[in-house]
């Protein structure tokens, strides 16, 4: 359950304002302040066709995305930036 006093994009890290013409997003920071943050420098990364993910973690200095279809099929994926 959501605590009412903590504002609901810090509980969930969502961004409150993405502006490509900027290059920033706006959301909050570990410490409940709002920040603004210029654009990674990363490469997007799109999911597979018909997949999903709501889970990404780091193994072995690789990020690993969790990826789930409609029907309830997971794969997971390493991506590795050099």
């Amino acid at each position: 359950m959501q605590d009412p006093r903590e504002p609901p994009d810090y509980s969930h890290n969502r961004p409150l304002l993405v502006d490509p013409k900027k290059e920033i997003y706006v959301c909050y920071d570990g410490d409940n302040n709002i920040q603004v943050f210029p654009f990674p420098k990363q490469r997007t990364i799109r999911p597979p066709d018909g997949y999903f993910s709501e889970n990404a973690f780091i193994h072995n200095g690789e990020l690993v995305v969790a990826y789930r279809n409609r029907r309830g099929v997971e794969k997971q994926v390493g991506y590795r930036f050099d």
